[in-house]
């Protein structure tokens, strides 16, 4: 039998509600990795390995992946139209040019790491971020408000590009594919608030909003990933303008058939900028399942069923006026994961209040001790997890545990 809809699974995380309902569905996950294989099972690996995926090469192929790991299987069986759909976001420096007569006074420039190197100032002028130009993750980031600021940020990523440089060649962190250690875009910094939305484009064509995340940060510089949130009045107040942007990718080329997760700043005049936009999936970490508690929704099957679930009465949530967020429960920046010798578990959960589902990650690899989904009354309950530390909850072995050199990711920092 020919597929046209297909889950492509890789790390670092995959969930059981994915799982479920994909199977739920009948919609073939396929591994896409080693670790996918692995973690989905010699029989799922076996099934997959004699499933027709020629159908997935049609334009209107329902695609979907959990992972920016995935991309590159993702690309050898898509066909040149999704391809094309894929490469339009994965390059930030690509998808601004395309961009640039909505934003004429948006200023970016793609550079080397030689040409970054050489440059004795930012060549846009101040404030800037410098990110890299395929990039996941949180890698890499770097804001400069001032030309004193320049030379020392420069440094410092560019030696942690090398280090993720290193990394990839001995076949450890995120793939090459995923993170490009050698092309970085320098941009302005928006100053506002920040959203992130799933949002998928169904087969005529149409955009479809699920979720409408805001994203908090506890400081002017802060660009920590700790903390979204959801509620049916954030969907409802920010649906027109993230539909607005998705028409705008429309206008650079066909697009069908197609997830999306985009992060957003909100400039002056209530303008939406895109910060970054990954294809093929929602939010990370499967973290787009809070949906299903926030207001009843199940994104992947709206996806694979190109249904606007907005249409119809949400429930759960909605029904309460809560607050939902999910926590990245980040190991700190100055702690090799490795030599974490013990998490206090309950005492973690405990802290982060209600906590209505709490999933614990592979820590060592991923630099993550946990997600979790929280419920609050107010918004105002829920902010203060936008500075959540987890030193308190762990124990390294003796001696260990201050190198923050030893991993090839930044995990505490955020794409911008």
């Amino acid at each position: 039998m020919i597929q046209h809809k297909a889950a492509l699974v890789a790390e670092p995380y995959v969930s059981r509600y994915f799982l479920r309902t994909m199977k739920a569905l009948r919609i073939p996950t396929v591994p896409a990795t080693p670790w996918a294989a692995r973690t989905l099972g010699v029989r799922a690996a076996l099934k997959s390995a004699q499933l027709n995926l020629s159908g997935l090469k049609s334009p209107k192929a329902a695609l979907y992946t959990n992972s920016e790991e995935a991309l590159d299987f993702a690309l050898s069986v898509a066909g040149e139209q999704k391809r094309s759909m894929i490469e339009l976001f994965k390059s930030k420096g690509g998808l601004r040019e395309r961009l640039q007569a909505h934003y004429p006074g948006f200023s970016f420039q793609v550079l080397s790491r030689p040409e970054l190197a050489r440059c004795a100032a930012s060549p846009i002028g101040y404030p800037v971020v410098l990110k890299p130009d395929s990039g996941f993750f949180s890698t890499g980031i770097r804001i400069v408000r001032q030309d004193r600021e320049w030379r020392s940020a420069v440094d410092s990523l560019l030696a942690e590009l090398a280090r993720i440089k290193t990394a990839q060649s001995r076949g450890g962190g995120f793939s090459r594919h995923v993170i490009n250690p050698d092309l970085i875009l320098v941009e302005d910094l928006i100053e506002g608030d920040e959203y992130a939305a799933d949002a998928f484009f169904d087969i005529s064509g149409t955009p479809v909003i699920l979720n409408v995340f805001k994203h908090p940060h506890c400081s002017s510089d802060d660009v920590s990933h700790r903390l979204y949130y959801t509620s049916t009045d954030i969907v409802h107040d920010n649906a027109s303008r993230m539909l607005d942007l998705l028409d705008r990718f429309q206008d650079l080329q066909p697009l069908q058939s197609l997830p999306l997760h985009l992060e957003v700043r909100e400039a002056a005049g209530a303008e939406l900028i895109p910060i970054e936009v990954n294809p093929l999936r929602f939010a990370g970490w499967c973290t787009t399942e809070l949906a299903d508690w926030a207001y009843g929704i199940n994104p992947y099957r709206s996806f694979f069923n190109f249904d606007n679930p907005w249409r119809h009465r949400v429930r759960r949530g909605a029904a309460s006026g809560r607050i939902y967020g999910f926590v990245v429960a980040y190991c700190p920046p100055d702690m090799n994961p490795v030599d974490i010798q013990a998490v206090k578990w309950g005492q973690l959960r405990r802290a982060l209040g209600d906590v209505i589902e709490f999933r614990r990650i592979d820590y060592r690899r991923w630099g993550v001790l946990a997600v979790a989904f929280v419920r609050r009354r107010v918004e105002a309950d829920v902010t203060p997890l936008a500075s959540f530390e987890t030193r308190a909850f762990i124990r390294c072995k003796k001696g260990t545990g201050l190198d923050p050199h030893k991993m090839g990711i930044r995990p505490q920092t955020k794409h911008h």
